[in-house]
């Protein structure tokens, strides 16, 4: 099954670990930046009164003085650091 898989990988052009990593980082960086998952977003109205929402990123919480609401333990730079793990190591 995993050499199905790494052939097809190869196909595209990803045989190597490092092609991999680039392209499901990528793959991570586009998820979050149009789904905005509010594990790493916090949504507020929006000024003019369409009715819409704003997404704005939180903080890593280690490495911030803000309250628990406006931080989390999965900022949105984790997501394409997960698929570049994912993408490198684990395929």
């Amino acid at each position: 099954m995993l050499g199905r898989v790494l052939e097809f990988l190869s196909f595209l052009g990803l045989g190597h670990p490092v092609a991999r990593a680039v392209s499901f980082a990528s793959i991570g960086f586009a998820f979050q930046y149009f789904f905005r998952p509010g594990i790493s977003y916090l949504s507020v109205p929006s000024p003019n009164k369409s009715g819409s929402t704003i997404a704005i990123p939180k903080e890593f919480y280690f490495i911030s003085d803000k309250e628990d609401k406006l931080t989390t333990y999965f900022p949105w730079y984790s997501w394409p650091a997960l698929g570049a793990i994912i993408g490198g190591f684990f395929l």
